[in-house]
Formats: C-alpha cells, sequence, structure tokens
C-alpha cells in the first residue's frame, strides 16, 4: 500500500470532521465533550476497519468508493431536514461519520480517495444554507431579517413555529390563541357595540386577526413600531396562523404625533408594545401617554394595555393602574398563564365602567364570537390575582445574594 493513502484519508477525515462541526455547532451548544465525540465517531471506526476488514474485492471497493463520494454531498442536505424533525438528528451525524471513517479504511490504494476527496471539496463550495441567527436556537430557524430598530426570526419546531422579535419570544402557533383572546375578548365584551378600533404596535398581526371574528368592527389602524419587522412577518402569515384582515389602515407615525394630530375619535385602543424595561418603552406606560389615549376615544371607549408580564413585576403592578387612573380611566386588571410564553397582565380601562361593574360583567360573561381557549371559567380565573406582593417577596428571598 501506498504511504500517501493514510494521508489521503486523514485529510478526507478531516475535511469531513470541520463540515459537521460547521452544522453541528450551528444547532447546538458545541461543547468539549461533543467535539471528544464527534472526533472519536472519525477516528475509531477508521482503525477498526483497518484492523478487522481486509478486502481486495472490487465491488466492495467499488461500493465504498461510491458512498465515500455521495456522503460529503447529500449530508448537509440530510442534516439540514433531519434538525428540525427529530431529536434524534445528532445520532443520524455520527452513524454517517462512522459509515464513512469504515467504508474508508476498506479502500486498499490511494486512487480510490481521490474521488472522494473531491467530492467534499465540492460539497464545501456549495453555500451553507443557514441563518445567521441559527447559532441562537436549537430548533431550526427558517427565516430571519434585521430592520433598523430590531430583529425578527421564526424558528420551527416539528410542525410547530415560533416568532421571535429583538431576542424575545412574540407568540407560538401551539398557545398562541391564548394570547390573542386574553387580550381582545375581555374588553370586546364590556362594549356593545365596537366599530373602530386602534393599536398601537400589534407588529405580529396576532390582535388584528383576533379582532376580524366581530362583525361590528369596520376599522381598525395600526402603529407599527417596526415596518419592516411588520412586512416580513406578512410574507410568512400562512405559516404563522395569522389571517389578514382587509379593515386594517396601516400607519407608520409615532403614536404620540397620531394621537395629537388625528381627528377621529376610537371606541377601542389597544397597546401592545415591548414592556418598559428599555427607556424609549416607558412613555407608553406613562400617565401622560394615557392622557393622549383617554382624549381619542369616544364617551364610552375603553383601553387595554399590558402591565405586566411576570410574578417577579406583580409587586408593582398598581403603578400602571394609577397611571391609568390619574388619566380618568377606571381600570379593572387580569391575567393568565401563557405556556409558551409565561405570565402575562393586563389592565383595561375604561370611560364608562367602574372597576365593579366591569368585573361582575366579566364573571358572568358568555363568548360573543367564537373561541378557542377563552371562556366564562377562564374569565374568573384571570380576575383571581390573590396576593400580589406574595409573589415579589418569594422571589427576592429565594434569589442568591
Amino acid at each position: 500500500m501506498k504511504k500517501s493513502y493514510p494521508v489521503l484519508i486523514l485529510i478526507y477525515c478531516t475535511l469531513l470532521y470541520a463540515q459537521f462541526f460547521n452544522i453541528y455547532s450551528h444547532y447546538f451548544e458545541f461543547t468539549n465533550s461533543d467535539r471528544v465525540s464527534l472526533g472519536l465517531s472519525l477516528v475509531i471506526p477508521f482503525f477498526l476497519a483497518r484492523k478487522f476488514i481486509k478486502t481486495t474485492h472490487k465491488k466492495l471497493k467499488i461500493t465504498g468508493a461510491v458512498l465515500l463520494i455521495v456522503i460529503p454531498i447529500v449530508v448537509q442536505t440530510l442534516i439540514e431536514n433531519l434538525l428540525g424533525r427529530s431529536d434524534y438528528a445528532w445520532i443520524v451525524m455520527h452513524v454517517i461519520i462512522a459509515i464513512g471513517g469504515s467504508i474508508a479504511a476498506v479502500m486498499q490504494t490511494s486512487q480510490w480517495v481521490l474521488p472522494p476527496l473531491f467530492s467534499i471539496a465540492l460539497a464545501w463550495a456549495i453555500p451553507f444554507n443557514l441563518e445567521e441567527s441559527q447559532i441562537k436556537y436549537f430548533d431550526k430557524v427558517i427565516a430571519g431579517i434585521e430592520t433598523r430598530k430590531g430583529s425578527g426570526q421564526i424558528v420551527q419546531w416539528k410542525d410547530d413555529y415560533w416568532l421571535h422579535y429583538n431576542d424575545e419570544l412574540q407568540f407560538s402557533t401551539i398557545d398562541n390563541h391564548v394570547f390573542s383572546e386574553a387580550l381582545i375578548q375581555p374588553v370586546m365584551h364590556l362594549e356593545g357595540q365596537v366599530r373602530s378600533v386602534l393599536i398601537i404596535g400589534g407588529d405580529n398581526g396576532l390582535l388584528a386577526d383576533e379582532l376580524s371574528k366581530f362583525t361590528s368592527i369596520n376599522k381598525i389602524v395600526i402603529l407599527l413600531y417596526d415596518q419592516d419587522y411588520y412586512d416580513f412577518v406578512t410574507e410568512y402569515s400562512e405559516v404563522l396562523q395569522i389571517g389578514r384582515n382587509n379593515k386594517v389602515m396601516i400607519v407608520n407615525k409615532s403614536p404620540q404625533h397620531f394621537l395629537v394630530d388625528t381627528t377621529p375619535l376610537f371606541d377601542l385602543i389597544v397597546i401592545d408594545l415591548p414592556e418598559p424595561k428599555r427607556v424609549e418603552f416607558q412613555q407608553y406606560y406613562s400617565e401622560a401617554f394615557y392622557r393622549l389615549c383617554f382624549d381619542k376615544l369616544r364617551v364610552n371607549g375603553s383601553l387595554v394595555t399590558k402591565t405586566a408580564s411576570s410574578y417577579i413585576e406583580f409587586e408593582g403592578i398598581d403603578k400602571y393602574y394609577q397611571h391609568m387612573q390619574l388619566a380618568g380611566f377606571n381600570t379593572l386588571g387580569y391575567h393568565t398563564q401563557i405556556p409558551s410564553l409565561g405570565q402575562y397582565s393586563w389592565a383595561i380601562g375604561s370611560k364608562k365602567y367602574s372597576t365593579e361593574e366591569m368585573s361582575s360583567s366579566l364573571k358572568q360573561v358568555k363568548p360573543k364570537v367564537s373561541t378557542i381557549w377563552w371562556n366564562q371559567e377562564a374569565m374568573k380565573m384571570m380576575l383571581s390575582f390573590g396576593k400580589t406582593s406574595y409573589f415579589s417577596n418569594m422571589v427576592y428571598q429565594s434569589a442568591p445574594l
């Protein structure tokens, strides 16, 4: 056997390892143990085969050469399709490498390795078709976008999809109905006839889709935070299971300027913006902003907005109500647990109904439209908070110093 043969085999195995490393590191947290495991899956089969498999059979050598040519070419497409569909894709990766190493050991002359080396060079020339943001996620990213204000990704797991924006989960197709129904249905059932709605935020289109269930609505105005992100979600609306409402009018203008400049009044204002963790969003949870909203509602109008999304914030939840009350609203808070998102809380502000009237009405509510999750029993649960300070105290006391 020529001395160059082991060198060629080593080159082949190194290139194959590098290719798998490229794929593996995009989908998994590639630890030192992973590196060792991947390396052993190349080395062990090679040496075992060299020791125990000896053949000069021409057909076997031809079969081995074909496999070595095919493996590098098909492995990338195969793994990309398996990842996101199977929890055992990494096993398939190692099996393929083991086959490659074993067949390489059967080859008896160096010329048999030249075609596989050419094939793996061809495989590396094929564009590595993975989203740049894939490294952030365990499951497969099927689409992504970078905008002036942030970034969005759609992640797939089996037949379901997760929408992320600025590294925060917006919703999942598994339970997106829980979020949209919890936010829209209670306030819509307090009002008799809602005809015009203003959505501030709502870039993912979920709320407009939920509002489309109500035939009384003839106009929905959406003040977008990120127009490019909204267009991106619209492009994948079928995958994300979001319907499109022909009553929607998109306005690309700051909420403050719109509320000051616009003349028409609304029956309902829905605020769906990121939490005030960043300074730029704190203004949308202030008394001044709620006053602007109050002035753009008809005499019997209502507002609904997010207040908190975790137990740790429940200790200060009253400040949201206070800002709304100082702006002139009567307030009612409610919350629920969304499996994919966690704990979320909202507040309704009404110009017509008192807190007691809203609470009494919602505890006896009967859905006006078809819902998947929300009903009277769910609403009663959503209105029950217990001692909200308990959750904050528990979190703070259990947190390490």
